[in-house]
């Protein structure tokens, strides 16, 4: 049973290695391995960029990556209940796979309205220099 967990922390931090490559592209990269770059953050002006850029790549990864991994690990549920071919075994299994892929939803569409919401608060004239643009600049990314 360790053996099972262990594999499943590893199919989870090659997906997370994945994710972070593909969604840093080459101008994040190269503003990522220059710390002396700085980032402007409603008044203040001195957030080194590294920061914001690291916290929208976890926030898209955690957009993508936890639906998907959730939906995975119900279908392996299904999957290891099929082959116990056991009747209560199943039903459990497609409610679980069921439930799953809901709060993947969920957890999508969250973090998406969330990210839209701010683009739509940071176009505001009245909200400019607030706290609103340093989220959305730790969220997004545009800083």
């Amino acid at each position: 049973m360790f053996r099972h967990q262990i594999k499943k922390v590893l199919f989870c931090l090659l997906l997370a290695l994945v994710a972070f490559y593909v969604f840093t592209d080459v101008v994040s990269a190269s503003s990522w391995l220059n710390p002396g770059e700085t980032a402007e953050c409603g008044s203040i002006t001195s957030i080194p960029r590294r920061i914001p850029m690291f916290t929208s790549i976890v926030v898209t990864a955690m957009q993508i990556l936890v639906p998907v991994l959730l939906v995975i690990f119900g279908i392996i549920d299904l999957v290891k209940a099929m082959a116990s071919q056991k009747e209560d075994d199943i039903a459990n299994g497609r409610k679980t796979l069921i439930k799953r892929i809901i709060v993947g939803f969920l957890v999508f569409l969250v973090v998406a309205l969330t990210k839209l919401l701010l683009n739509f608060a940071v176009e505001s004239p009245a909200l400019r220099g607030s706290v609103i643009e340093c989220v959305d600049c730790f969220i997004n990314g545009d800083c």
